[in-house]
């Protein structure tokens, strides 16, 4: 079985009626599968999002891969 890469970016949500940015992770095995999950388009991935080396971030992904993992506003 391939590694799951985890990789981190910034998604935005309506937090006490203003519009927020939070940081979200997610566990993926590529950048293909990280755009059919969060929604969007490869382009925006390869753009907006990076494989993070948090260790916290990392092991919350891997732990429930191919889930958005909303680590809070920012």
């Amino acid at each position: 079985m391939k590694k799951l890469k985890v990789y981190g970016g910034l998604t935005f949500a309506m937090i006490e009626g203003k519009t927020r940015q939070i940081r979200t992770v997610v566990g993926v095995h590529n950048q293909k599968q990280l755009a059919d999950v969060m929604g969007t388009t490869l382009y925006q991935i390869q753009t907006g999002w990076v494989i993070t080396g948090n260790e916290e971030e990392i092991r919350l992904a891997i732990g429930r891969p191919f889930t958005k993992i909303f680590m809070g506003p920012i």
